[in-house]
């Protein structure tokens, strides 16, 4: 992989892990970029986008993936990215690597990783509406049982339905199987509850290259 130190004064190392047979890195970026920092591919992917928040997401998720993967020593040339089906991001042209981003608030992260096949989900810890019919319908007995020992009305409460959402879409981002994956239960995950500013939760999900159903 490579050193994890300060890339700048906007792109920060949030730390390395060994999961799931692999190394992992996850960097942490404001979600503020511009049309300039991206690449060719990126901007005719971005054509086709209309909606202002749309473009201004994917930009800061592009750009920020893009600096990132600068330094690391993958394949041949510029990595060149994709999509699959579902939608997630993969390398063309990198056997055995993995990328995975996300966005919340103000913030990016994006996580690279060499052996494992990966998912990341940050959001901001605010009041969510729909948490109950949310928890009804994706999380499991276990983990409703784990929410119904905080007062649903406070903070502590907040931060433990985020922590499980978090979880889920995590593992469902790895896998690929989007939100129709967000109530599956899957073998194999390695999990890490990641360090994040106030006001954020985040978390990591890692599989095998072997349980990934996709050649890295």
């Amino acid at each position: 992989m490579t050193t994890l130190a300060r890339r700048g004064p906007a792109l920060a190392a949030v730390g390395s892990y060994r999961l799931a047979g692999g190394a992992v890195d996850l960097w942490l970026a404001p979600s503020r970029s511009t049309e300039d920092q991206l690449a060719t591919e990126d901007l005719a992917e971005l054509a086709g986008v209309t909606d202002e928040r749309a473009r201004a997401e994917f930009t800061a998720g592009r750009a920020a993936l893009r600096r990132v993967l600068a330094d690391y020593p993958i394949g041949l040339g510029p990595p060149k990215l994709a999509k699959d089906g579902n939608g997630r991001p993969y390398l063309v042209n990198a056997p055995g690597w993995d990328v995975n981003l996300s966005r919340a608030g103000s913030l990016v992260a994006v996580a690279v990783a060499r052996g494992a096949r990966i998912g990341v989900d940050i959001e901001r810890a605010v009041p969510q509406p729909r948490a109950a019919s949310l928890a009804a319908r994706y999380f499991s007995s276990a983990d409703r049982a784990a929410l119904a020992e905080h007062d649903l009305a406070s903070a502590e409460a907040t931060l433990a339905w985020y922590r499980i959402w978090t979880r889920r879409e995590a593992i469902a981002k790895a896998t690929g199987a989007g939100l129709r994956g967000l109530a599956a239960d899957v073998d194999g995950v390695e999990l890490v509850e990641l360090p994040m500013p106030e006001g954020y939760v985040g978390t990591l999900a890692a599989l095998p290259e072997v349980q990934s159903g996709r050649t890295l």
